[in-house]
């Protein structure tokens, strides 16, 4: 007997009831959505509707050929590419092989976060013998296939692009990635996707505590030859701690000198001498978790480098979860990162110091909770040209910066 789309329905919910593993969070991503089911299409995809509606769309002869386990397994595959913004990362890579790269990655996430490592059920690894994964595709070491984000994967695949393509045959994509915008009108949908997106982030993220909660501290890679690149840090500077473009010479008025003020008790007089000056401190955080690629590093370095020192004294630290010192000016830059994100490690640094710093500057794609900090009128951001704003609302300024790592940054959107 065939099996109609209410049949479909109720074999999904009672899939779920049956997860020992993850049920809770399989049940909570399903009811964000709605099932539908068709024969176009090869997979699964999840998409919005018009009216706002997240929908998760089925082929039904690929539904039907999935255990309880592998439905699961698909479901959070489609959700977790929302959640990773796997459609805003994109850019000007070839789209089949970003598909290739952002699967890597959530399968990755899937199996060894999630624990569907753990499953011996028969039906289940017959389906991961066949997926997208880091070990059947073999493009590296098993110790990196967890520290990998999806422009490194996908690095990795256009470097070795004949294994992919010789692989890939034998190997069936979870879903069609289909990353719709706008509808069938052409209105966009970004209110509604924003939506969807914060919804199943919240999920994962009160379901896997540990998800984007852990530092790795591992060495970043950076480009060789950093090219310093142009920003007009006296608006940022000025703007926000006007000592730090003060001259180091200045007249003022002063007591006269102690051994002869018993001649002049009760006058000021005009002096000029060199002030030593306080030095107002910055401290610049630059964003090294794992959802920044080796690329946008580099170029965040080469501008957190285009900060006149001279004028203010610079802590620099790159961060995941845990803030990690490093020399801005060295020669040998060794930049620890790769894990989560979690603004928050910038200000344990920040207060642990001898003095909370006069600005704080964060060079980041700004993807990670919002932070509690003691000083918001202090932090500003430099946000990556694909970067979100979201979760920094309130906290300080910010500017997004545009364009290659030699180009200025477009500063029209510093609400100053």
């Amino acid at each position: 007997m065939e099996l109609t789309d209410q049949g479909r329905l109720g074999r999904f919910y009672e899939a779920l009831d049956q997860l020992e593993l993850c049920g809770e969070l399989a049940k909570r991503v399903f009811h964000l959505g709605q099932p539908r089911f068709a024969d176009t299409g090869a997979t699964a995809s999840l998409v919005v509707s018009p009216e706002g509606k997240p929908l998760f769309l089925f082929n039904r002869r690929f539904f039907d050929s999935l255990g309880p386990h592998a439905l699961a397994f698909v479901l959070l595959h489609e959700a977790a590419h929302w959640a990773f913004l796997h459609h805003r990362r994109l850019q000007e890579r070839v789209p089949g092989l970003w598909n290739i790269a952002a699967d890597l990655v959530i399968n990755q996430f899937l199996l060894h976060l999630v624990g569907f490592d753990e499953l011996s059920d028969p039906g289940f690894l017959r389906f991961v013998s066949s997926a997208v994964t880091f070990e059947n595709l073999r493009l590296c070491a098993p110790s990196q296939f967890a520290r990998l984000t999806a422009e490194e994967a996908y690095e990795l695949l256009d470097k070795d692009l004949q294994r992919v393509l010789s692989a890939a045959p034998g190997l069936v994509a979870c879903d069609e990635h289909a990353w719709a915008i706008k509808d069938a009108e052409g209105n966009s949908l970004d209110g509604q996707i924003e939506d969807l997106i914060d919804q199943i982030q919240e999920t994962f993220h009160e379901c896997i505590p540990s998800w984007g909660d852990h530092a790795v501290g591992d060495m970043r890679a950076v480009g060789e030859a950093v090219s310093l690149a142009r920003l007009n840090w006296d608006i940022v500077l000025s703007n926000r701690i006007a000592s730090c473009i003060t001259l180091a010479f200045e007249q003022r008025w002063a007591p006269p000198n102690r051994k002869i003020a018993w001649l002049y008790p009760d006058v000021l007089l005009p002096a000029d001498q060199e002030i030593e000056k306080v030095q107002s401190s910055v401290l610049l955080a630059l964003d090294a978790s794992g959802s920044i690629s080796a690329a946008v590093l580099t170029q965040l370095l080469g501008l957190a480098r285009s900060i006149p020192r001279d004028r203010v004294e610079i802590k620099a630290v790159s961060f995941d979860t845990i803030a990690y010192v490093f020399d801005i000016w060295g020669k040998e830059i060794k930049i620890l990162g790769g894990g989560g994100t979690s603004f928050d490690a910038i200000e344990v640094f920040a207060t642990k110091l001898l003095r909370y710093p006069d600005l704080i500057v964060v060079l980041t794609d700004g993807f990670a909770p919002h932070p509690k900090v003691l000083h918001p009128n202090r932090w500003f951001w430099l946000i990556t040209p694909n970067g979100s704003i979201r979760n920094i609302q309130g906290i300080g300024n910010w500017c997004r910066i545009q364009g290659s790592k030699t180009d200025t940054p477009d500063f029209s959107d510093i609400p100053f």
